[in-house]
């Protein structure tokens, strides 16, 4: 199973959860990094 996060190099913050990922970007205007890992 594929499992999604984004990163906030600027805050070191991950978010699991892609709209509380937005909601960062449309507060602070920093870009996240999406990334993609394999859960076993």
């Amino acid at each position: 199973m594929n499992a999604k996060s984004w990163k906030c190099p600027r805050c070191n913050l991950v978010f699991n959860d892609e709209a509380i990922a937005n909601l960062h970007v449309r507060l602070t205007k920093h870009p996240l990094k999406k990334t993609e890992f394999t859960v076993s």
